[in-house]
């Protein structure tokens, strides 16, 4: 899969942390510029980084737990969908849930990038129907299989 990295050459800590073993599924995603997410706010975080992810794959961008945990930042659309169709700079929606500003370093790792595999239109036959058969969970959703 084809990266391009804006920061390649132009900062002494490149933006991409790949992992170096095999048990690590996922690229890191660090931060172009230094930045503040504001108390209980959402930013939009540039990351440097453009995919050409294959057809039949997207990255799914994730929250990191240690940013979480620690600071109070997460992805708000976790997991954000980048499709194969899409080729320009990924960015990230940071929320800070802290009643505190958040400072964000240049290169600090904001988000995870997972490529996965995905079923696309092309090999689901979707059928417009009346009614849905009845199943054992129905119309429940949240907290229907305990908690």
């Amino acid at each position: 899969m084809n990266i391009y990295d804006k920061s390649f050459g132009s900062l002494k800590k490149t933006l991409i942390f790949v992992s170096q073993t095999m048990r690590h599924v996922s690229v890191f995603v660090g931060k172009l510029t230094p930045g503040v997410v504001s108390r209980r706010d959402t930013a939009v975080s540039v990351s440097g980084l453009k995919f050409d992810i294959p057809d039949g794959y997207e990255i799914q961008v994730r929250s990191k737990s240690g940013l979480a945990l620690n600071q109070g930042l997460f992805v708000l659309n976790s997991p954000g969908t980048v499709d194969s169709g899409y080729l320009g700079e990924i960015q990230v929606i940071l929320f800070n849930t802290t009643t505190e500003k958040v400072k964000i370093e240049k290169g600090q790792k904001i988000a995870q990038a997972v490529l996965c595999p995905v079923v696309s239109g092309k090999w689901v036959q979707l059928i417009q129907v009346e009614k849905m058969e009845n199943k054992d969970r129905n119309n429940n959703s949240f907290g229907s299989t305990g908690i």
